[in-house]
């Protein structure tokens, strides 16, 4: 009696070790099937957000395209006989349509509004160049844009402003005449805000390209910018 009932235990046991078993087997496929699940999807996501910055980024070329992008310009001078070649140079992966300039003798600006408590257009042009509209300024290429007679002055100080779909940004040239040689150092920054007071604040600007010839002069290593 004994016996049989050691048996049906032991039988009990058997049979629930057995659906223990056949339960921990259905659960590990169930987690792996969710796990393929999971991956699956997963993999799904990250195709689609390569899909998406793949779409975004053409969307982004096209605009740049059409716009601008991050494209900038600006001038360089190159000293032949007595003129100075001005010659537009553009830094970016995207081209420049309908590009304005205009240019302000900043020296003869100064000796014209001397005293004077308000300036006639003739007093304006007598120190301004209004360039043509450019229409296509191709990226990572050089234009010219002027010639200007070099002068007698030893030092030449220029405003050159640019006006295009991606924004407005000016730059300062400065010429001066060393040992027989001209040097120059130019700076070129995006405007941010209004303009005011009919020249561009340097604390409204965002820097975007410097350069200096070695021989210009500098004050502790640097351009003085102020003069």
């Amino acid at each position: 009696m004994f016996a049989l009932v050691g048996l049906e235990i032991r039988s009990i046991y058997l049979d629930r070790d057995a659906h223990d078993r056949e339960q921990a087997a259905a659960r590990a496929e169930q987690l792996k099937q969710f796990s393929e699940i999971a991956k699956g999807i997963d993999t799904s996501i990250t195709n689609s957000q390569k899909q998406f910055d793949a779409t975004m980024s053409g969307i982004k070329m096209n605009i740049d395209t059409v716009t601008g992008g991050n494209t900038f310009c600006y001038v360089m001078a190159s000293p032949v006989f007595s003129e100075f070649g001005l010659n537009i140079i553009t830094i970016g992966k995207s081209p420049l349509h309908d590009v304005s300039v205009w240019m302000i003798d900043i020296d003869t600006m100064k000796q014209v509004i001397a005293g004077k408590p308000s300036l006639s257009y003739e007093d304006i042009q007598s120190y301004t160049i209004n360039f043509p509209t450019i229409p296509f300024l191709t990226a990572s290429t050089t234009q010219m844009l002027t010639r200007i007679p070099t002068g007698i002055r030893t030092k030449r100080n220029l405003q050159i402003t640019f006006s295009s779909l991606n924004g407005i940004w000016t730059e300062t040239l400065k010429l001066e005449l060393v040992n027989g040689q001209w040097a120059q150092a130019l700076k070129v920054g995006k405007l941010v805000s209004p303009v005011k007071g009919g020249t561009p604040n340097e604390k409204l600007t965002t820097p975007l390209y410097t350069f200096a010839t070695d021989n210009f002069p500098k004050r502790d290593g640097k351009v003085d910018w102020s003069d």
